[in-house]
C-alpha cells in the first residue's frame, strides 16, 4: 500500500437546497470528532426525494462557498 498523503479528508454529500446551519454543524463535528483535516461538500444536482428545487445548482455552490 502506498501512502499518498497524511491528510484525512471527509466527504458530505447532499443537495444543500438550501445550505443551512445543520450542514455546517455536522461538518464541524466531523472535523473535530473524527479529526479530519478537511471536509468537502458534494452538491447533487437535484434531491430525488423533493419535488421542488428552491435554488439552482450554481446558487447552491455559491452559498456553500460562502458558508
Amino acid at each position: 500500500m502506498v501512502k499518498l498523503s497524511d491528510k484525512s479528508i471527509g466527504l458530505l454529500g447532499g443537495s444543500f437546497d438550501p445550505v443551512h446551519k445543520g450542514h455546517l454543524a455536522i461538518s464541524k463535528i466531523a472535523l473535530d470528532k473524527i479529526k479530519l483535516d478537511r471536509i468537502y461538500w458534494l452538491i447533487t444536482k437535484k434531491n430525488p426525494f423533493k419535488k421542488k428545487v428552491y435554488f439552482s445548482l450554481k446558487d447552491r455552490i455559491n452559498q456553500a462557498k460562502k458558508a
